[in-house]
């Protein structure tokens, strides 16, 4: 069976692999490490009107259109290949709503007396693969229109039979383009044997015992990786844990938390492997970074940094967005005329093939710097600063903004601990007036969900700028109905939200417009492309405080902090800059 499983890749990944073109309207796909059933989930369909096929999500777990009770999802995650065209649940999916469901692998729990094993399973290259699927339209009493799917199943191949008697149909592994284009079109009508007989090859598939829980645990190196480079390349990073102060005691190493994606970088030999925090490639959206790492002279290393693109005397998060497209001739266009820099933190693997994952950061710091010097001149590589200075830290902090998006602290004595948030992270926590030019109701219900945030600009035009749906200690009936009084096109007078974007869905446009009465305080860390990149913490509310006085100056930082010594430095080319 399938009932749970992984997908951590990006949109763009998505449609690269699926074929879908660009231009599709695109659902929010966040990273889901641990996917089951009754939670909505992308899958590919062919869109006949349209003639192409697209992205959609739907609630695992089908639910027959004839069904009374969407409960009958529960026992319909899986579809048997044997008998799937004669079984009443799944015989008009099967004859006319096929699917592919995409993941980068699912689990299994393999019995051991009273103890299970869990494994993760996914093809052998790591890449995304293509389970075979069926969807239906149900609705519920009151009119409601839900979509769900299941699985396909079939019996397990040999690889699999120690581990469960069943396992998804694995359809058109990537770069196999024939059969890619035999499964695009959500499954040609065929019988449940041939379905069956289509199931990816035993070669093509790899299990991975789970060291911890099922979804983010540390996956045991395969034996080509153990061979190639000395550390696996599905090895998570360690991560930060969000607080409010730097520590004060002595031990601590502060270092600038740059504005980019965080990055591990592989090399045995010829071969570079950049991964990014989720676990999947970036080489192919940095391959001027990959290029530079190829002419080192160290042949064998891993390291542990950010990518960030310089724009003037800050960085552009933006423009790292921009790398991530399905289209490869744009990748290495925006590599010429933009490119990206490699912020090295941390040494994870000596150049002899050492790993110092158990050594303390003050002996790889020092083994990071050597390895610094020993690499020569090379503008996409670049040593980040640190400070063990609390004092200097916090003049970071202040100025952050822009390059610098908050300060890391890290214990001196302290060894790297892959997927664990065992380092600190501060940001500057900033606050703005904004005035709410409309909200969205929550999902399956009348009450508001969210407010849409908006700031006038210099042409007295009213941008939508984020939101806050941090709500909860509010009266929200009360709020609903106070909202709903002032409900008045057009809410936002400049950009508006639910624009056309490949990245919104058709819930992002329904919005319900306000008058502009209502202002609001908010907490927010980082403005990029004039607006919150992340959600905001409503604070309270502003009666006193007249909508017009709401302008982008509140979030506009001042041109001095980007002068900033260490940020303003290593954002404007220096190779060497660091503060002890």
């Amino acid at each position: 069976m399938c009932g749970r499983a992984r997908l951590s890749s990006d949109v763009s990944e998505i449609k690269l692999v699926f074929s879908i073109p660009p231009e599709r309207p695109t659902p929010n796909i966040p990273a889901n490490w641990n996917a089951a059933p009754t939670e909505d989930l992308p899958l590919v369909r062919y869109d006949a009107r349209a003639g192409q096929r697209g992205l959609d999500v739907m609630r695992w777990g089908l639910v027959p259109f004839w069904a009374k009770d969407i409960k009958v999802g529960f026992a319909n995650i899986n579809a048997k290949a044997e008998g799937i065209d004669t079984k009443p649940a799944f015989r008009e999916a099967f004859a006319r709503r096929r699917c592919l469901v995409p993941f980068d692998c699912f689990y299994e729990w393999q019995k051991l007396g009273k103890d299970r094993q869990p494994y993760a399973v996914g093809l052998a290259d790591r890449r995304l693969m293509a389970l075979a699927g069926l969807w239906e339209t149900w609705r519920s009493p009151v009119g409601e229109r839900i979509r769900s799917f299941a699985i396909v199943t079939t019996a397990a191949n040999s690889l699999l039979a120690p581990v469960h008697d069943r396992m998804p149909v694995i359809l058109a592994p990537r770069g196999r383009p024939a059969r890619a284009k035999i499964a695009a079109r959500s499954l040609p009508r065929r019988k449940h044997g041939d379905l069956a007989g289509r199931q990816a090859c035993g070669q093509c598939q790899q299990q991975r015992p789970v060291a911890d829980r099922a979804g983010r645990g540390l996956m045991v190196r395969s034996s080509t990786e153990a061979i190639q480079f000395p550390l696996p390349l599905d090895l998570p990073p360690m991560e930060a844990r969000l607080v409010d102060e730097l520590p004060e005691e002595p031990g601590w190493q502060f270092e600038p938390k740059w504005d980019g994606f965080r990055c591990l970088a592989f090399r045995a030999g010829e071969e570079i492997e950049l991964r990014a925090k989720s676990g999947k490639p970036l080489g192919r959206y940095f391959p001027e970074v990959a290029a530079v790492l190829r002419r080192l002279e160290p042949s064998l290393f891993v390291l542990d940094g950010e990518l960030a693109i310089p724009v003037g005397e800050t960085f552009s998060f933006d423009a790292l967005q921009m790398r991530l497209h399905p289209a490869e001739s744009r990748t290495k266009k925006l590599a010429a005329e933009t490119p990206a820099v490699l912020f090295l933190f941390d040494l994870l693997a000596t150049p002899d093939g050492a790993s110092l994952l158990q050594t303390p950061l003050l002996q790889r710091r020092a083994a990071l710097e050597a390895f610094f010097r020993s690499i020569g001149p090379a503008e996409a590589v670049r040593l980040s600063p640190f400070t063990r200075d609390a004092a200097e830290a916090r003049r970071w902090l202040e100025a952050s903004g822009g390059a610098l998006d908050g300060v890391i602290a890290k214990r001196v004595d302290g060894v790297y601990e892959p997927g664990e948030r065992a380092m600190l992270k501060v940001k500057k926590r900033r606050t703005a007036d904004c005035v709410v030019g409309g909200f969205r109701y929550e999902r399956n219900s009348r009450l508001v969900g969210s407010l849409l945030l908006g700031l006038y600009n210099n042409k007295g035009k009213l941008d939508h700028v984020g939101f806050t749906s941090t709500l909860h200690d509010l009266d929200r009936k009360a709020l609903t109905r106070q909202l709903e009084t002032l409900i008045e096109p057009p809410g936002f007078t400049g950009n508006a939200p639910g624009g056309p974007s490949r990245w919104s869905t058709k819930r992002s446009g329904e919005w319900q417009p306000l008058r502009p009465e209502l202002v609001v305080e908010v907490r927010y860390d980082h403005v990029s492309g004039g607006r919150f990149r992340h959600g905001t913490r409503l604070l309270r509310w502003r009666p006193d405080k007249a909508p017009r006085q709401c302008t982008f100056e509140q979030i506009e930082p001042p041109a001095a902090m980007a002068q900033e010594p260490a940020a303003a430095a290593a954002a404007g080319g220096s190779r060497r800059s660091q503060h002890k």
